[in-house]
Protein backbone atom coordinates (compact mmCIF):
# COMPACT_ATOMS: atom_id res chain seq x y z
CA UNK A 1 0.00 0.00 0.00
CA UNK A 2 1.24 3.64 -1.02
CA UNK A 3 -0.64 5.12 2.97
CA UNK A 4 -0.37 3.69 6.52
CA UNK A 5 -2.70 3.45 8.64
CA UNK A 6 -4.66 6.53 10.40
CA UNK A 7 -6.68 7.74 13.09
CA UNK A 8 -10.23 8.82 12.06
CA UNK A 9 -9.38 12.10 11.90
CA UNK A 10 -7.20 11.63 8.87
CA UNK A 11 -8.77 9.83 5.45
CA UNK A 12 -6.82 7.18 3.72
CA UNK A 13 -6.58 9.95 0.78
CA UNK A 14 -5.04 12.18 3.01
CA UNK A 15 -2.32 10.08 4.26
CA UNK A 16 -1.85 9.34 0.61
CA UNK A 17 -1.18 13.10 0.07
CA UNK A 18 0.95 13.50 2.80
CA UNK A 19 2.69 10.14 2.13
CA UNK A 20 3.64 11.77 -1.67
CA UNK A 21 4.55 15.34 0.06
CA UNK A 22 7.24 14.11 1.73
CA UNK A 23 8.44 11.68 -0.89
CA UNK A 24 8.97 15.26 -2.92
CA UNK A 25 10.37 17.40 0.07
CA UNK A 26 12.98 14.21 0.48
CA UNK A 27 13.80 14.41 -3.66
CA UNK A 28 13.41 18.02 -4.28
CA UNK A 29 15.15 19.51 -1.17
CA UNK A 30 17.66 16.60 -1.20
CA UNK A 31 17.07 15.40 2.34
CA UNK A 32 17.91 12.59 3.64
CA UNK A 33 15.41 9.86 3.85
CA UNK A 34 16.12 9.74 7.75
CA UNK A 35 14.18 13.10 8.22
CA UNK A 36 11.21 11.25 8.95
CA UNK A 37 12.87 9.36 12.13
CA UNK A 38 14.16 12.66 13.35
CA UNK A 39 12.64 14.13 16.41
CA UNK A 40 12.01 17.66 15.03
CA UNK A 41 10.49 16.61 11.67
CA UNK A 42 7.93 14.25 13.69
CA UNK A 43 6.75 16.34 15.92
CA UNK A 44 6.22 19.25 13.26
CA UNK A 45 3.80 16.38 11.47
CA UNK A 46 2.02 15.44 14.69
CA UNK A 47 1.48 19.71 14.49
CA UNK A 48 0.34 19.64 11.23
CA UNK A 49 -1.90 16.48 11.10
CA UNK A 50 -2.35 15.15 14.56
CA UNK A 51 -4.14 12.39 12.71
CA UNK A 52 -1.44 10.98 10.66
CA UNK A 53 0.59 8.49 11.46
CA UNK A 54 4.07 8.98 9.86
CA UNK A 55 5.54 5.71 8.57
CA UNK A 56 9.23 4.13 8.80
CA UNK A 57 11.75 5.19 6.86
CA UNK A 58 11.66 1.93 4.93
CA UNK A 59 8.40 2.66 4.00
CA UNK A 60 9.72 5.88 2.42
CA UNK A 61 12.26 4.07 0.62
CA UNK A 62 10.43 1.76 -1.06
CA UNK A 63 8.44 4.66 -2.48
CA UNK A 64 11.37 6.27 -4.01
CA UNK A 65 11.90 2.97 -5.74
CA UNK A 66 8.32 2.53 -7.08
CA UNK A 67 8.30 6.21 -8.35
CA UNK A 68 11.82 5.40 -9.91
CA UNK A 69 10.28 2.82 -12.00
CA UNK A 70 7.28 5.02 -13.08
CA UNK A 71 9.63 7.78 -13.83
CA UNK A 72 12.33 5.31 -15.95
CA UNK A 73 9.42 3.81 -17.47
CA UNK A 74 7.99 7.18 -18.81
CA UNK A 75 11.35 8.33 -20.40
CA UNK A 76 11.76 5.21 -21.70
CA UNK A 77 8.49 5.81 -23.47
CA UNK A 78 9.77 9.29 -24.82
CA UNK A 79 13.19 8.61 -26.28
CA UNK A 80 13.74 10.10 -29.54
CA UNK A 81 15.63 8.31 -32.72
CA UNK A 82 18.71 9.86 -32.48
CA UNK A 83 20.42 10.83 -28.90
CA UNK A 84 23.52 12.38 -27.85
CA UNK A 85 24.96 11.29 -24.62
CA UNK A 86 27.41 13.42 -22.26
CA UNK A 87 29.71 11.58 -19.86
CA UNK A 88 32.43 12.45 -17.04
CA UNK A 89 33.85 11.05 -13.97
CA UNK A 90 34.23 12.91 -10.52
CA UNK A 91 36.11 12.31 -7.43
CA UNK A 92 34.62 13.34 -4.10
CA UNK A 93 36.30 15.24 -1.07
CA UNK A 94 35.75 11.48 0.30
CA UNK A 95 38.43 10.20 -2.53
CA UNK A 96 34.83 8.06 -4.06
CA UNK A 97 34.70 8.01 -7.69
CA UNK A 98 31.28 8.51 -9.60
CA UNK A 99 30.37 8.56 -13.46
CA UNK A 100 27.55 10.02 -14.81
CA UNK A 101 25.41 9.46 -18.21
CA UNK A 102 23.46 11.82 -19.52
CA UNK A 103 20.93 11.64 -22.54
CA UNK A 104 20.19 15.06 -25.11
CA UNK A 105 17.81 14.78 -27.81
CA UNK A 106 15.39 17.23 -29.67
CA UNK A 107 11.84 16.64 -29.12
CA UNK A 108 8.77 16.90 -31.77
CA UNK A 109 8.06 20.15 -31.46
CA UNK A 110 11.75 21.15 -31.44
CA UNK A 111 13.17 21.49 -27.79
CA UNK A 112 15.66 20.38 -26.83
CA UNK A 113 15.81 17.83 -23.68
CA UNK A 114 18.04 16.48 -21.17
CA UNK A 115 17.62 13.72 -18.86
CA UNK A 116 19.74 12.13 -16.56
CA UNK A 117 20.12 8.28 -17.72
CA UNK A 118 22.76 7.38 -14.86
CA UNK A 119 24.88 7.99 -12.21
CA UNK A 120 27.35 5.26 -10.35
CA UNK A 121 30.30 4.98 -7.99
CA UNK A 122 33.38 3.41 -9.79
CA UNK A 123 34.71 0.77 -7.43
CA UNK A 124 36.77 -0.89 -10.25
CA UNK A 125 39.94 0.22 -12.18
CA UNK A 126 39.07 3.56 -14.71
CA UNK A 127 40.07 2.20 -17.79
CA UNK A 128 38.32 3.03 -20.67
CA UNK A 129 37.07 -0.53 -21.15
CA UNK A 130 35.40 0.31 -17.78
CA UNK A 131 34.05 2.94 -19.20
CA UNK A 132 33.01 1.69 -22.10
CA UNK A 133 31.20 -0.97 -19.94
CA UNK A 134 29.64 1.08 -18.22
CA UNK A 135 28.14 3.09 -20.69
CA UNK A 136 26.35 0.23 -22.55
CA UNK A 137 24.79 -1.59 -18.68
CA UNK A 138 23.26 2.19 -19.04
CA UNK A 139 21.92 1.90 -22.90
CA UNK A 140 20.78 -1.63 -21.99
CA UNK A 141 18.94 -0.28 -18.73
CA UNK A 142 17.10 2.52 -20.66
CA UNK A 143 16.17 -0.20 -23.61
CA UNK A 144 18.09 2.20 -26.31
CA UNK A 145 20.12 0.30 -29.21
CA UNK A 146 23.54 1.92 -29.18
CA UNK A 147 22.33 2.52 -33.31
CA UNK A 148 20.50 5.33 -31.75
CA UNK A 149 23.23 6.76 -30.18
CA UNK A 150 24.96 9.90 -32.72
CA UNK A 151 27.63 11.10 -30.47
CA UNK A 152 29.52 10.75 -27.14
CA UNK A 153 30.73 14.39 -25.70
CA UNK A 154 33.36 13.57 -22.99
CA UNK A 155 36.72 15.54 -21.83
CA UNK A 156 40.06 15.20 -22.77
CA UNK A 157 41.00 12.74 -19.52
CA UNK A 158 42.75 10.06 -21.16
CA UNK A 159 40.44 6.91 -20.02
CA UNK A 160 37.34 9.23 -21.52
CA UNK A 161 39.27 9.48 -24.48
CA UNK A 162 40.14 5.97 -24.73
CA UNK A 163 36.75 4.54 -23.90
CA UNK A 164 35.20 7.61 -26.85
CA UNK A 165 37.47 6.06 -29.18
CA UNK A 166 36.36 2.53 -28.35
CA UNK A 167 32.95 3.09 -28.76
CA UNK A 168 33.49 5.29 -32.24
CA UNK A 169 35.46 1.86 -33.60
CA UNK A 170 32.21 -0.29 -32.17
CA UNK A 171 29.27 1.45 -32.53
CA UNK A 172 30.15 4.52 -35.05
CA UNK A 173 29.23 7.15 -32.57
CA UNK A 174 30.69 10.50 -33.10
CA UNK A 175 33.94 11.56 -30.63
CA UNK A 176 33.29 15.03 -29.30
CA UNK A 177 35.40 15.96 -27.38
CA UNK A 178 34.15 18.74 -24.06
CA UNK A 179 35.29 22.55 -25.74
CA UNK A 180 34.90 24.12 -22.35
CA UNK A 181 37.71 21.33 -21.39
CA UNK A 182 39.51 22.25 -23.98
CA UNK A 183 39.44 25.94 -24.06
CA UNK A 184 40.87 25.52 -20.45
CA UNK A 185 43.62 23.38 -21.54
CA UNK A 186 44.93 26.24 -23.83
CA UNK A 187 44.39 28.95 -21.16
CA UNK A 188 46.58 26.96 -18.78
CA UNK A 189 49.22 26.57 -21.46
CA UNK A 190 49.43 30.08 -22.21
CA UNK A 191 49.25 31.55 -19.03
CA UNK A 192 51.93 29.08 -17.84
CA UNK A 193 54.35 30.69 -15.32
CA UNK A 194 52.43 33.96 -15.60
CA UNK A 195 49.48 33.92 -13.15
CA UNK A 196 52.43 31.96 -10.11
CA UNK A 197 52.70 35.64 -8.42
CA UNK A 198 48.84 36.36 -8.49
CA UNK A 199 47.73 32.82 -7.11
CA UNK A 200 50.95 32.98 -3.82
CA UNK A 201 49.48 36.28 -3.03
CA UNK A 202 46.10 35.08 -3.21
CA UNK A 203 46.95 32.14 -1.23
CA UNK A 204 48.48 34.94 0.93
CA UNK A 205 45.43 36.36 2.19
CA UNK A 206 43.66 33.26 2.76
CA UNK A 207 45.96 31.45 5.13
CA UNK A 208 46.32 34.85 7.24
CA UNK A 209 44.15 35.76 9.92
CA UNK A 210 45.87 39.43 10.37
CA UNK A 211 45.77 39.79 6.47
CA UNK A 212 42.33 39.09 5.63
CA UNK A 213 40.77 41.04 8.89
CA UNK A 214 43.07 43.78 7.42
CA UNK A 215 41.80 43.57 4.32
CA UNK A 216 37.84 44.15 5.02
CA UNK A 217 39.19 47.44 7.44
CA UNK A 218 40.49 48.89 4.58
CA UNK A 219 37.39 47.75 1.83
CA UNK A 220 35.57 49.77 4.59
CA UNK A 221 37.44 52.74 4.42
CA UNK A 222 37.78 52.69 1.01
CA UNK A 223 34.19 52.00 0.07
CA UNK A 224 35.36 48.89 -2.06
CA UNK A 225 33.06 45.85 -1.90
CA UNK A 226 33.81 43.23 0.84
CA UNK A 227 34.57 40.63 -1.91
CA UNK A 228 36.98 37.76 -0.58
CA UNK A 229 39.79 37.21 -3.27
CA UNK A 230 38.80 34.27 -5.50
CA UNK A 231 41.23 31.17 -5.55
CA UNK A 232 40.75 28.02 -8.10
CA UNK A 233 42.68 27.05 -10.92
CA UNK A 234 39.62 26.49 -13.51
CA UNK A 235 38.51 30.28 -13.03
CA UNK A 236 41.58 32.28 -13.85
CA UNK A 237 39.58 34.98 -15.16
CA UNK A 238 37.54 35.54 -12.05
CA UNK A 239 40.52 35.36 -9.79
CA UNK A 240 41.83 37.81 -11.71
CA UNK A 241 39.12 40.35 -12.18
CA UNK A 242 38.86 39.92 -7.66
CA UNK A 243 42.43 40.91 -7.83
CA UNK A 244 41.69 43.84 -10.14
CA UNK A 245 38.98 45.01 -8.03
CA UNK A 246 40.68 44.26 -4.55
CA UNK A 247 43.40 46.11 -5.73
CA UNK A 248 43.92 49.30 -3.70
CA UNK A 249 42.80 47.80 -0.06
CA UNK A 250 45.25 44.56 -0.86
CA UNK A 251 48.24 47.33 -1.50
CA UNK A 252 47.10 49.07 1.31
CA UNK A 253 47.22 45.91 3.13
CA UNK A 254 50.72 44.73 2.34
CA UNK A 255 52.28 48.38 2.34
CA UNK A 256 51.48 48.48 6.10
CA UNK A 257 54.70 48.80 7.92
CA UNK A 258 53.40 47.17 11.15
CA UNK A 259 53.17 43.93 9.03
CA UNK A 260 55.87 41.20 9.60
CA UNK A 261 58.76 40.94 6.55
CA UNK A 262 57.32 38.02 5.28
CA UNK A 263 54.13 39.23 5.06
CA UNK A 264 55.63 42.27 3.44
CA UNK A 265 57.91 40.66 0.57
CA UNK A 266 54.26 40.12 -1.50
CA UNK A 267 54.51 44.18 -1.56
CA UNK A 268 57.71 43.79 -4.11
CA UNK A 269 55.98 40.09 -5.79
CA UNK A 270 52.70 42.49 -6.32
CA UNK A 271 54.14 45.69 -7.39
CA UNK A 272 54.79 44.67 -10.85
CA UNK A 273 51.87 42.44 -11.31
CA UNK A 274 48.69 44.70 -11.78
CA UNK A 275 48.97 45.67 -15.85
CA UNK A 276 49.92 42.12 -16.33
CA UNK A 277 47.11 41.25 -14.77
CA UNK A 278 44.97 43.91 -16.91
CA UNK A 279 46.26 42.68 -20.12
CA UNK A 280 45.30 38.81 -18.61
CA UNK A 281 42.16 39.80 -17.77
CA UNK A 282 41.15 41.20 -21.80
CA UNK A 283 42.88 38.00 -22.90
CA UNK A 284 40.61 35.70 -21.41
CA UNK A 285 37.74 37.49 -21.65
CA UNK A 286 37.14 35.69 -25.30
CA UNK A 287 37.68 32.01 -23.70
CA UNK A 288 35.42 32.77 -21.31
CA UNK A 289 32.24 33.99 -22.99
CA UNK A 290 32.82 30.74 -25.52
CA UNK A 291 32.89 28.81 -22.78
CA UNK A 292 29.57 30.15 -20.97
CA UNK A 293 27.85 30.20 -25.03
CA UNK A 294 28.69 26.46 -25.12
CA UNK A 295 27.54 25.34 -21.84
CA UNK A 296 23.77 25.82 -22.70
CA UNK A 297 21.89 23.08 -22.32
CA UNK A 298 18.17 24.38 -23.86
CA UNK A 299 19.26 26.26 -26.98
CA UNK A 300 22.18 24.86 -30.05
CA UNK A 301 25.50 24.86 -28.23
CA UNK A 302 27.68 22.98 -31.09
CA UNK A 303 29.26 25.55 -32.76
CA UNK A 304 32.45 24.71 -31.61
CA UNK A 305 34.31 24.89 -35.12
CA UNK A 306 33.09 28.49 -35.50
CA UNK A 307 33.27 30.05 -32.14
CA UNK A 308 37.09 28.38 -32.26
CA UNK A 309 37.89 29.96 -35.51
CA UNK A 310 36.54 33.35 -33.96
CA UNK A 311 38.65 32.85 -31.34
CA UNK A 312 41.71 32.19 -33.47
CA UNK A 313 40.73 35.30 -35.20
CA UNK A 314 41.11 37.01 -31.56
CA UNK A 315 44.66 35.80 -30.98
CA UNK A 316 45.90 37.34 -34.13
CA UNK A 317 49.55 39.05 -33.23
CA UNK A 318 49.02 43.23 -33.52
CA UNK A 319 52.04 45.21 -33.51
CA UNK A 320 51.61 46.65 -30.34
CA UNK A 321 50.78 44.00 -28.06
CA UNK A 322 53.53 43.38 -25.20
CA UNK A 323 55.68 40.70 -24.86
CA UNK A 324 53.31 38.82 -22.73
CA UNK A 325 50.71 39.45 -24.44
CA UNK A 326 52.57 38.05 -28.14
CA UNK A 327 53.30 35.16 -26.13
CA UNK A 328 50.36 34.11 -24.54
CA UNK A 329 48.42 34.98 -28.53
CA UNK A 330 51.36 32.85 -29.52
CA UNK A 331 50.94 29.68 -27.53
CA UNK A 332 46.75 29.99 -27.87
CA UNK A 333 47.27 29.91 -31.48
CA UNK A 334 49.94 26.72 -31.48
CA UNK A 335 46.85 24.94 -29.16
CA UNK A 336 44.03 26.06 -30.78
CA UNK A 337 43.52 23.52 -33.40
CA UNK A 338 39.52 23.52 -33.97
CA UNK A 339 38.29 19.98 -34.86
CA UNK A 340 37.15 18.96 -37.88
CA UNK A 341 34.98 15.29 -36.81
CA UNK A 342 32.02 15.16 -39.36
CA UNK A 343 29.50 15.55 -36.99
CA UNK A 344 30.93 18.96 -35.72
CA UNK A 345 31.23 20.33 -39.10
CA UNK A 346 27.68 18.70 -40.07
CA UNK A 347 26.25 20.24 -37.04
CA UNK A 348 27.74 23.13 -37.97
CA UNK A 349 25.78 23.27 -41.81
CA UNK A 350 22.48 22.31 -39.97
CA UNK A 351 22.59 25.53 -38.58
CA UNK A 352 20.92 27.70 -40.66
CA UNK A 353 23.34 30.48 -39.53
CA UNK A 354 26.86 28.67 -40.88
CA UNK A 355 25.05 26.27 -43.54
CA UNK A 356 27.91 28.22 -46.01
CA UNK A 357 31.03 26.73 -43.42
CA UNK A 358 32.47 30.01 -44.85
CA UNK A 359 34.38 29.85 -41.40
CA UNK A 360 36.55 26.38 -42.54
CA UNK A 361 39.88 26.48 -44.23
CA UNK A 362 39.70 25.65 -48.20
CA UNK A 363 41.09 22.40 -47.75
CA UNK A 364 39.01 21.22 -45.14
CA UNK A 365 35.77 22.25 -47.09
CA UNK A 366 37.20 20.21 -49.92
CA UNK A 367 38.28 17.35 -47.88
CA UNK A 368 34.25 17.56 -46.13
CA UNK A 369 32.51 18.61 -48.95
CA UNK A 370 29.45 18.84 -46.01
CA UNK A 371 26.32 16.75 -46.78
CA UNK A 372 26.92 16.45 -50.23
CA UNK A 373 29.23 13.55 -49.62
CA UNK A 374 27.41 11.97 -47.29
CA UNK A 375 25.49 8.83 -47.78
CA UNK A 376 22.12 10.27 -48.67
CA UNK A 377 20.67 7.10 -48.17
CA UNK A 378 20.53 7.61 -45.19
CA UNK A 379 18.48 10.66 -45.12
CA UNK A 380 15.48 8.48 -46.49
CA UNK A 381 15.08 5.81 -43.60
CA UNK A 382 12.16 5.27 -41.66
CA UNK A 383 11.98 6.92 -38.51
CA UNK A 384 10.95 4.13 -35.70
CA UNK A 385 11.15 6.02 -32.63
CA UNK A 386 9.15 9.04 -30.43
CA UNK A 387 10.38 12.38 -30.16
CA UNK A 388 9.99 13.46 -25.77
CA UNK A 389 7.99 16.24 -24.66
CA UNK A 390 9.30 19.59 -25.11
CA UNK A 391 11.47 21.09 -22.27
CA UNK A 392 11.57 24.92 -20.68
CA UNK A 393 12.88 27.06 -22.64
CA UNK A 394 16.36 28.98 -22.33
CA UNK A 395 17.66 31.70 -24.06
CA UNK A 396 21.74 31.88 -24.86
CA UNK A 397 23.71 34.39 -22.57
CA UNK A 398 25.32 37.36 -23.87
CA UNK A 399 28.85 36.90 -25.27
CA UNK A 400 31.51 39.29 -25.81
CA UNK A 401 30.87 41.12 -29.07
CA UNK A 402 34.07 40.76 -30.50
CA UNK A 403 33.84 37.20 -30.30
CA UNK A 404 30.22 36.42 -31.69
CA UNK A 405 31.19 38.96 -34.38
CA UNK A 406 33.74 37.62 -36.00
CA UNK A 407 31.91 34.25 -35.41
CA UNK A 408 29.13 35.72 -37.88
CA UNK A 409 31.50 37.22 -40.24
CA UNK A 410 32.75 34.78 -41.95
CA UNK A 411 31.33 35.34 -45.83
CA UNK A 412 29.41 33.36 -47.95
CA UNK A 413 30.30 30.54 -50.32
CA UNK A 414 28.38 28.00 -51.76
CA UNK A 415 28.04 24.08 -51.89
CA UNK A 416 26.82 20.94 -54.34
CA UNK A 417 25.48 17.55 -53.80
CA UNK A 418 25.37 13.58 -55.09
CA UNK A 419 22.75 10.24 -57.08
CA UNK A 420 18.39 7.62 -58.09
CA UNK A 421 14.68 8.75 -57.25
CA UNK A 422 14.04 8.86 -53.80
CA UNK A 423 17.42 9.86 -53.16
CA UNK A 424 17.81 12.38 -56.49
CA UNK A 425 14.54 13.98 -54.41
CA UNK A 426 16.32 14.34 -51.23
CA UNK A 427 19.97 15.57 -53.22
CA UNK A 428 17.65 18.74 -54.82
CA UNK A 429 16.61 19.21 -51.31
CA UNK A 430 20.26 19.52 -50.32
CA UNK A 431 21.41 21.97 -53.14
CA UNK A 432 17.93 24.04 -52.01
CA UNK A 433 18.79 24.47 -48.87
CA UNK A 434 22.53 25.10 -49.70
CA UNK A 435 21.86 27.27 -52.33
CA UNK A 436 19.29 29.48 -49.80
CA UNK A 437 21.07 32.70 -47.90
CA UNK A 438 22.03 32.01 -43.79
CA UNK A 439 20.09 32.81 -41.82
CA UNK A 440 20.59 36.19 -39.64
CA UNK A 441 22.24 35.88 -35.88
CA UNK A 442 19.58 36.22 -34.09
CA UNK A 443 17.49 33.13 -35.26
CA UNK A 444 16.88 29.91 -33.72
CA UNK A 445 17.77 27.04 -35.62
CA UNK A 446 15.41 24.84 -34.25
CA UNK A 447 12.15 27.50 -34.61
CA UNK A 448 14.09 27.62 -38.34
CA UNK A 449 13.54 23.78 -38.67
CA UNK A 450 10.26 23.74 -37.06
CA UNK A 451 9.11 25.68 -39.60
CA UNK A 452 10.85 24.15 -42.90
CA UNK A 453 10.51 20.40 -41.41
CA UNK A 454 7.55 19.73 -44.04
CA UNK A 455 9.66 21.83 -46.87
CA UNK A 456 13.03 19.68 -46.12
CA UNK A 457 11.61 16.45 -44.21
CA UNK A 458 15.04 14.42 -44.78
CA UNK A 459 17.19 17.07 -43.91
CA UNK A 460 15.58 18.08 -41.07
CA UNK A 461 15.43 14.23 -39.81
CA UNK A 462 18.73 14.39 -39.55
CA UNK A 463 18.74 18.17 -38.48
CA UNK A 464 17.14 16.73 -35.26
CA UNK A 465 19.98 14.30 -34.63
CA UNK A 466 22.86 16.51 -34.75
CA UNK A 467 21.68 19.62 -33.15
CA UNK A 468 20.95 18.01 -30.57
CA UNK A 469 24.63 17.23 -29.34
CA UNK A 470 25.91 19.38 -26.80
CA UNK A 471 29.58 21.48 -26.82
CA UNK A 472 30.82 20.46 -23.44
CA UNK A 473 30.17 18.01 -20.81
CA UNK A 474 28.94 20.39 -18.44
CA UNK A 475 25.26 18.44 -18.42
CA UNK A 476 27.24 15.19 -16.23
CA UNK A 477 29.69 17.85 -14.47
CA UNK A 478 26.61 19.60 -12.67
CA UNK A 479 25.42 16.27 -11.44
CA UNK A 480 28.12 15.77 -9.35
CA UNK A 481 27.00 18.75 -7.20
CA UNK A 482 23.97 16.80 -6.52
CA UNK A 483 26.22 13.49 -5.99
CA UNK A 484 28.05 15.14 -2.99
CA UNK A 485 24.73 16.47 -1.40
CA UNK A 486 23.25 13.24 -1.36
CA UNK A 487 25.81 11.18 -0.81
CA UNK A 488 26.93 12.95 2.50
CA UNK A 489 28.28 11.06 5.78
CA UNK A 490 24.80 11.19 7.38
CA UNK A 491 23.70 8.94 4.49
CA UNK A 492 26.66 6.53 5.32
CA UNK A 493 24.46 3.79 4.51
CA UNK A 494 22.60 4.52 1.18
CA UNK A 495 23.52 2.06 -1.61
CA UNK A 496 25.11 2.89 -4.57
CA UNK A 497 21.53 1.80 -6.29
CA UNK A 498 19.16 4.30 -4.37
CA UNK A 499 22.14 7.04 -4.81
CA UNK A 500 21.57 6.58 -8.64
CA UNK A 501 17.53 6.99 -7.61
CA UNK A 502 17.56 9.88 -6.01
CA UNK A 503 19.67 11.99 -8.42
CA UNK A 504 17.37 10.54 -10.86
CA UNK A 505 14.40 11.54 -9.74
CA UNK A 506 16.02 15.06 -8.54
CA UNK A 507 17.63 16.45 -11.84
CA UNK A 508 14.42 14.39 -14.04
Amino acid sequence: EDYISCKPSCSVERAKALNSSIVNIILKDLCSISIVEDKGFREFVELVEPGYQLPSRTFFIQMVEKKYLVTRIKVELKTPEKIALTSDIWTSLATETYMSVTAHFITKDWQLKSINLAIKPLSERHTGENIVTFIEEVLEKFELEPSCICALVCDNGVNMVAAARKLKEKYSWANIRCVGHTIQLVVNNALKGTMGAARCLVEHFHRSEATSSALKTNQQQMAVPQHSLKQGWNNTLHVVTRLLEQRWPVTAVLSDSTMTAKHQRYLDLQSNQWSLLEEVKQLLEPFEATTTYLGGEKYVSLLTVPLLYALIKEMQLDAEDSPSTGNFKTVALEQNNPSTENAIVVAAALDTRFRKLKFLKPDDVLQFNTLSRMDVTELVQPTHRNAGQSGQEESPPSIKQTVIDKMFSFEESSSEDSDEEQISCVQKKLMQYFSEKPSSRDTDPLTWWKTNQERLPHLSKLARGFLAIPATSTPSECLFSVVGTIASRKRASLTPQHVDMLVFLYSN
